[in-house]
């Protein structure tokens, strides 16, 4: 697996550790997404650990390095290294209330793959890559998804979290995806939900759509797509305002809005703006 994907020391010692004493050890989430993708994996690495109690978990990490119990009560460890790496325990999410916080969470190390997935929010993200093997799990379909540029809710556990459509129009930007029925209809189903999110979660997919993505318009088009438009009034407004088409033949101010973020992305990439610029650039 090691020579697959280039893990630091720190990170194939504790998968090692961890498999010597009878656990299966999976990469999981965006970094076998961006791996499936060619794309690079990310820094920042998310593991599932099938097998092991919470305390065994934590014990044979420490092994490795520093561990910090960032969700003890579920089972999530994070591995302070050069790469910081999330080690946690399969779960399962029952949902009681409204938002991101009206579920409760339960830990459970006998839960399969398939069972455990189906939290995950779209197909791409529920990708499973064995540590041992270097074997993809792959239960929902993600990789057929990928390859059609297909963004498509894993389950109805989608529901859970309504941030998720605002994930929806950063991933749509950022690997130019079209989403498919269920995931629109779960969206609007969502939107009753959207007062639940907090401003800084909000903002932080909208700095990802425009420091991480390249079809911009592609996002925009996504929230009218979900309704979820209506909770910015100043972009719904845009459609239907009619411009002189001898000016700007690409149509209404909806449409140039989306063609002057996506030229604002392109020049940011070209000029090499950092993060911050860049997002400056595409708002202003």
């Amino acid at each position: 697996m090691q020579d697959r994907i280039n893990f630091s020391a720190q990170i194939y010692n504790a998968c090692t550790l961890l498999i010597e004493r009878g656990a299966q050890v999976y990469l999981a989430g965006g970094a076998v997404r961006d791996y499936v993708m060619g794309t690079g994996v990310s820094k920042d690495l998310d593991f599932e650990v099938y097998g092991l109690q919470p305390n065994d978990l934590e014990s044979i990490l420490g092994q490795a390095g520093v561990v910090q119990a960032v969700g003890k009560s579920f089972g999530v460890y994070l591995l302070v290294g050069t790469t910081n790496a999330e080690f946690a325990l399969p779960r399962r999410e029952n949902k009681q209330g409204r938002g991101h916080k009206g579920f409760m969470v339960e830990f459970d190390p006998t839960l399969s793959t398939y069972e455990a997935t189906l939290r995950r929010d779209f197909t791409m993200n529920s990708m499973l890559l064995d540590m041992e093997d270097g074997y993809i799990t792959d239960h929902h379909g993600g990789a057929v998804d990928i390859q059609k540029k297909r963004l498509r809710a894993t389950s109805y556990a989608f529901k859970e979290d309504p941030l998720r459509v605002l994930r929806g129009m950063q991933f749509i930007s950022r690997f130019n995806l079209r989403a498919s029925m269920m995931t629109l209809l779960y969206s609007r189903q969502m939107l009753a939900e959207a007062s639940t999110l907090s401003k800084q979660r909000l903002w932080w997919e909208w700095y990802k759509w425009g420091t991480l993505g390249i079809e911009l318009g592609k996002g925009l088009e996504f929230l009218r797509d979900t309704d979820w438009i209506t909770l910015w009034p100043m972009l719904e407004e845009l459609k239907g305002v009619e411009q002189d088409p001898g000016w700007h033949p690409e149509g209404d101010v909806w449409d140039h809005t989306k063609v002057v973020v996506d030229n604002a992305k392109f020049f940011a990439h070209g000029d090499k703006l950092s993060s911050d610029d860049a997002m400056i650039q595409v708002l202003v």
